[in-house]
């Protein structure tokens, strides 16, 4: 888990990297609205490093 003290600077900038998916809602009504969160799941679960998905 990543510290508060690191993800509040993060969330503060509103700059998304390959490290970083902000997300202001999570909407999962629809079948592509689905499938594009699994897509950036899997596309931070192969990085190395820290991986932070934010709501």
């Amino acid at each position: 888990m990543i510290p508060w003290e690191e993800l509040r600077p993060v969330i503060d900038s509103g700059i998304e990297t390959l490290e970083v998916e902000l997300k202001e809602k999570l909407d999962l009504d629809s079948a592509t609205e689905k499938s594009n969160f699994i897509k950036d799941i899997a596309a931070m679960a192969n990085i190395r490093g820290k991986i932070a998905l934010l709501f």
